[in-house]
């Protein structure tokens, strides 16, 4: 049987509504003959001149597990990177920030850490020229850098001494 979780009401709806516009999509839950809870997708064309439905169902079930999964992983994503109280970012190879955690904030002295993206590490000098050599040859050489320390300089000027893990992200090309 269908359980839609929609009243009559609301089923009388969606048909006039397929009827009014010639075709409707929406997904129902439908419990499978051994039990099992599918959710379809449910494609419909009103034929007004048969005055009949030709409808088309499609198994989604897997396709909404998986971005369900996604979206609680996001999430679970979200919290940590809001939460940490050290600085995540990450750059393009060109030294651009893509992305940046809230706590960039405060270490910057800025409310929203966000504006950050877009800046460049080295042209905004952010972090000095003279320490970045050395920097990217380890992380040339090695794939990555652990407990590195160098300057930061930050929105008044100020050169803080931090302390930085940095690695190469690769694409599914094998990229960085």
């Amino acid at each position: 049987g269908v359980d839609a979780g929609q009243t009559e009401n609301e089923i009388r709806a969606s048909i006039a509504r397929v009827i009014e516009a010639g075709y409707g999509r929406l997904e129902v839950k439908h419990r499978h003959k051994d039990g099992r809870v599918l959710d379809l997708e449910v494609s419909a064309n009103y034929l007004c001149e048969a005055g009949r439905f030709c409808v088309f169902l499609r198994d989604v079930t897997e396709r909404n597990r998986v971005a369900s999964a996604l979206r609680d992983s996001e999430a679970r994503y979200r919290i940590v990177a809001e939460k940490m109280q050290d600085v995540f970012y990450r750059t393009d190879l060109a030294g651009t920030m893509l992305m940046v955690s809230p706590s960039a904030g405060a270490l910057f002295g800025i409310s929203d850490a966000q504006t950050l993206i877009g800046k460049n590490l080295l042209t905004d000098q952010i972090l000095l020229e003279s320490e970045m050599g050395q920097f990217f040859q380890i992380l040339a050489t090695a794939g990555e850098v652990r407990e590195h320390e160098m300057h930061m300089r930050i929105r008044d000027g100020t050169l803080l001494d931090i302390t930085t893990n940095s690695r190469f992200v690769f694409d599914d090309a094998g990229a960085p």
